[in-house]
């Protein structure tokens, strides 16, 4: 059984959460509502919940001010939360769930079945872990990914991925170091998480971190070369772009 707290400062949205666990999630016991990050630490001490329902936004402390007074225990977390990107962001980063309210029945109804899943496997720590260590990162460089992979979950530094190349339903990651993963990541889900650090799509089948190109060499759309000394073409359609980007005229 699953001891779950909600964590939420507005009632109504506490109030929909609970019929909707209680009506379509009969997995989940809930021990309780908390307000709050002082109420809800006082009722995790109390009630020993594996799974919060946390909302990021809150007046007195964020959810995320609360996970970082809970790094000594084991605990899955979904968050709750209206659209934020800053925190959405370093939440997919860490490959954890989140819900956004007005919450929708099947996508809660998914989010407990990966919770269970991972309680029952004992490896929700991981994700946990990287998100809080990403919030703490001054650099955005220096954070880390999580790339989900046939075994599990491999976290890798964003400012070590030199390029990315789609392979159908996969993408392999190639870093700095020569070593290459393949991730069951989409191309485009990638793009997505990585466009705001400094990467760019030069071609439906490549996704580059410009901070690597060398060389740019002109042509009927171009090519680029990586300090990894691997030669790309650019789509024809994406030059432009490219050079805006590499502040190039």
């Amino acid at each position: 059984m699953i001891r779950a707290l909600i964590v939420d400062d507005s009632p109504g949205s506490r109030h929909t959460l609970v019929q909707l666990l209680n009506r379509f999630c009969p997995e989940v016991h809930l021990v309780g509502e908390a307000s709050g990050v002082s109420e809800a630490l006082d009722m995790i001490a109390q009630h020993d919940p594996n799974l919060l329902f946390l909302d990021i936004e809150m007046p007195h402390g964020s959810g995320f001010d609360l996970l970082k007074q809970l790094t000594d225990r084991k605990i899955e977390v979904i968050f709750v939360t209206a659209f934020d990107q800053y925190a959405i962001q370093a939440i997919k980063y860490s490959a954890l769930d989140y819900l956004l309210k007005p919450v929708d029945r099947e996508e809660l109804i998914q989010a407990v079945s990966k919770a269970k899943e991972r309680l029952d496997n004992g490896k929700m720590q991981l994700g946990m872990d990287i998100l809080l260590e990403n919030l703490r990162a001054q650099n955005e460089s220096h954070k880390k990914l999580a790339v989900p992979t046939m075994d599990g979950f491999e976290f890798i530094p964003v400012g070590e991925i030199v390029r990315c190349e789609g392979e159908g339903a996969y993408t392999r990651i190639f870093l700095k170091d020569g070593v290459n993963k393949l991730t069951t990541r989409r191309m485009r889900d990638l793009e997505l998480l990585l466009e705001q650090q400094n990467f760019f799509r030069i071609h439906r089948s490549h996704l580059v971190n410009i901070s690597f190109i060398q060389r740019f060499y002109r042509g009927v759309g171009g090519q680029v070369e990586l300090i990894d000394g691997t030669s790309l073409s650019v789509a024809r359609n994406r030059r432009d772009e490219l050079l805006r980007r590499l502040n190039v005229t």
